[in-house]
């Protein structure tokens, strides 16, 4: 889900909301070492692009907070976190 989007000329900026169910593991992901949970799981990114041609292109950027993503699937990662 869109959450907002900015543009300009050749370069915009979009949030995103990610909702999906973790049912198989993702190599490229922070959750690859965690087993299918079949939890759902959702998490904010922000895409940074390039606009080229009018296509997406050129330069691409991504901060995803993986933080989320871990606590939905129950996935202690701080230390306080993992003494409780």
């Amino acid at each position: 889900k869109i959450k907002y989007i900015v543009t300009n000329d050749n370069e915009g900026i979009v949030w995103l909301r990610v909702s999906a169910v973790h049912t198989s593991k993702y190599d490229a992901d922070i959750t690859r070492e965690t087993e299918e949970t079949g939890k759902p799981v959702a998490w904010d990114e922000i895409w940074y692009y390039q606009v080229v041609d009018g296509k997406l292109g050129g330069n691409f950027e991504l901060i995803s907070d993986e933080l989320s993503k871990l606590r939905h699937l129950g996935i202690k990662c701080l230390p306080d976190e993992r003494n409780k």
